[in-house]
């Protein structure tokens, strides 16, 4: 073959075809995060869902290897490795149909449809993981062994739980996921391809081609200065502050007219008239113009005002940060926002903006009448009001809402979520901590990690009551609320009730005890929600000055408490083993008089191994760790930890020993905590 051939292709359609796929020596192993295989995961369950004919999932790029595995030609994967092998492990999670895409089958014997070059250790390890691996092939099958965990807490969580059925969901991934499979001619340099597709620019983005359908809506003259406020609020992995000043070229006195001391300052509202004192040189200048422009010598005036601006870059300080959204999700919620405050006749919760990135255009496009033509942004009116509601919301953003920060620890940088608030000293701007805002972010952390990553409604109600409330009291009362009333009682559709919860007074937020104490005395095991355990978390942190007087921790532990932070855990643990190691079966977990008494339990289904009380959720890591030691061996493994991964665990190591008694009193004393909490915020 001598040209480039590109087709649509199923999982099905790769099986029926005979493809087996090698990973080269020059692809990284995998590397995916728990957040990236989430997403992943998230999107496909939204469009298995809403039942959608067709999930694009992006191209794959092949080309003809010189081998055959027995009679099926290989091929290497030079382009789209992650994503495809992402598939190959859901395939091995799901199995069923996707078995048929995970092995391919040689008589007797049944073989891996994709092989790794030069690693025949990863090779090694899908036939059989309990084998015994190299520290240097333990780490690069870490990531591997984490992914597994996060797409099986997935699965456990959002369809035992949930209800959905697991067979039509793997049957829908195997005959409804279509990649754009690119297959290059055999005498391709595969290297150079592989470098070129790393080096490649950055396309054209969905945002980018919607900016220019709303700006077309303003008149020229004052296109400029929305499109300026357009491009800073894109910036996400930047404070808003400085992506102004730097699109519009303004100096920091422009920005902050005030003149304070190391005080928390906001940016202006009005940043249209900041904007309109600038003088843009609105002369067209072509690229051939620049280079052919002469080199001009720089006079005293021109030198001394590159070192000013200079200056004005060094008055600034913050860490390198990242946003927990990408910019389409920010104009999601945008949008809903603007749709309720400015098109409240026509929008209800019914016909309300879907959060979903993939396809931004399509739904600002979209018609939301019944009765008639309703764009939501059809006027100079309507662009204008929905750019600047943009920077109001994204300022908002930036002051109450987490993001990424970036801290050094030793030799190594690890990111935290944390509200940096912007400081003026004088003629100096600077990003910092401020503890009063701790509670604040660990509440979000929790909503973060327990939530949908690729909609967050919660988003939705909370920045539009940021629009009109600004004090740290108010703003950590009403998320508690809304965090109630949204995640603590019985399921409803988040699009629709997050909608309605922005005409909702504070006080109208409250959470169902009663609700909470059945969910929590399910046995559910490792199909129990994440949110519970991510929400007790909070509460316990919240609560720790009660829990030191009720509880002995000890003083290390209790600073261990203070500087608690919550992180993504993916793997529900048994801290009672499910499968005891044989030197340990003397240790009992349920007497036989327990186990008698169990047989009349209400709940027929119960299993006292998959109490709530006998679980904590961990990163799978962790999980892996501590494997099916006893309790003794995996309190000493926690104590040892220089910080605490689980406050349950905390409590639960306080014990001197661990049965199914234990796991109760814990698991009682818990759901009296969680319910003591919600009566107090619903008051």
């Amino acid at each position: 073959m001598s040209e480039i051939i590109s087709k649509e292709s199923t999982l099905q359609n790769l099986v029926q075809d005979g493809y087996a796929f090698n990973i080269p020596i020059y692809q990284r192993l995998y590397v995916w995060k728990s957040n990236q295989i989430t997403t992943l995961l998230d999107d496909l369950v939204n469009s298995y869902d809403k039942d959608e004919k067709a999930y694009y999932v992006g191209g794959i790029m092949v080309t003809k290897n010189k081998l055959y595995i027995d009679n099926y030609r290989l091929y290497d994967v030079i382009d789209g490795q992650q994503r495809f092998t992402t598939f190959w492990l859901i395939s091995s999670i799901l199995k069923g149909m996707l078995d048929q895409f995970r092995l391919y089958s040689n008589g007797d014997v049944d073989n891996s449809r994709i092989l790794f070059s030069v690693r025949d250790f990863a090779n090694q390890y899908f036939k059989d993981p309990t084998l015994n691996f190299t520290e240097e092939e333990e780490r690069e099958l870490l990531p591997i062994r984490e992914a597994l965990q996060t797409i099986k807490a997935f699965i456990n969580e959002n369809f035992k739980h949930e209800g959905r059925n697991i067979e039509h969901f793997t049957s829908y991934i195997f005959k409804k996921v279509y990649f754009i499979m690119t297959e290059m001619p055999e005498s391709i340099d595969e290297n150079k391809i592989f470098e070129a597709m790393n080096n490649r620019g950055v396309q054209l983005q969905q945002h980018e081609i919607l900016k220019s359908r709303i700006l077309r809506n303003i008149n020229k003259n004052e296109r400029g200065k929305y499109a300026l406020i357009w491009d800073a609020c894109s910036q996400m992995d930047k404070y808003l502050e400085k992506s102004m000043k730097d699109v519009a070229d303004l100096s920091w006195k422009q920005l902050f007219s005030t003149d304070k001391e190391d005080e928390i300052v906001k940016l202006p509202e009005d940043i249209l008239k900041i904007l309109s004192t600038q003088k843009p040189d609105e002369t067209e200048i072509s690229l051939r113009t620049i280079l052919g422009a002469p080199i001009v010598a720089l006079d005293e005036e021109d030198m001394e005002a590159l070192k000013m601006d200079e200056s004005d870059d060094n008055d600034y300080e913050v860490a390198k940060v990242r946003s927990v959204i990408p910019f389409p999700i920010l104009l999601l919620h945008t949008l809903r926002i603007y749709q309720f405050r400015y098109k409240s006749g026509e929008i209800y919760s019914g016909n309300s903006a879907e959060v979903n990135a993939k396809e931004l255009n399509e739904i600002f496009e979209k018609n939301y009448s019944d009765y008639g033509s309703i764009y939501m942004i059809s006027s100079e009116d309507d662009a204008k009001a929905f750019i600047m509601l943009l920077w109001k919301v994204r300022e908002v953003f930036d002051r109450f809402v987490v993001k990424w920060v970036t801290k050094s620890e030793g030799t190594s940088h690890v990111e935290y979520l944390e509200i940096l608030n912007l400081y003026q000293n004088k003629n100096s701007y600077q990003r910092k901590l401020t503890k009063s805002y701790n509670e604040l972010a660990l509440l979000q952390s929790m909503l973060y990690h327990s939530q949908q990553l690729i909609t967050h409604y919660w988003l939705t109600p909370f920045l539009n009551y940021l629009l009109d409330h600004e004090d740290l009291n108010d703003v950590l009362n009403y998320l508690k609320k809304l965090d109630n009333e949204m995640f603590c009682n019985p399921r409803r559709d988040l699009r629709t009730m997050s909608f309605e919860l922005l005409s909702k007074d504070v006080t109208e937020l409250k959470g169902n005890p009663s609700f909470i104490e059945q969910e929590l005395n399910r046995s559910l095991g490792v199909s129990f929600p994440h949110y519970f355990f991510y929400k007790l978390e909070f509460i316990l942190w919240s609560e720790r000055s009660e829990i030191f007087k009720n509880y002995s921790l000890g003083n290390q532990s209790q600073e261990k408490w203070e500087k608690f932070r919550l992180t993504a855990r993916n793997s529900l643990e048994h801290i009672f083993p499910q499968n005891q190691k044989k030197e340990n079966s003397e240790i009992v977990y349920l007497t036989k008089e327990e186990f008698q008494q169990l047989q009349n339990h209400k709940d027929k289904n119960y299993s006292p191994i998959d109490d709530f009380g006998n679980l904590v959720l961990l990163t799978s890591s962790l999980n892996s760790s501590y494997g099916n030691k006893s309790f003794g061996e995996k309190k000493e493994q926690f104590l040892n930890n220089s910080n605490i991964d689980s406050l349950k665990s905390s409590l639960i190591f306080s014990e001197e020993k661990w049965d199914w008694q234990n796991a109760q009193n814990h698991k009682i004393d818990m759901i009296d905590l969680f319910k003591a909490y919600l009566a107090y915020q619903n008051n």
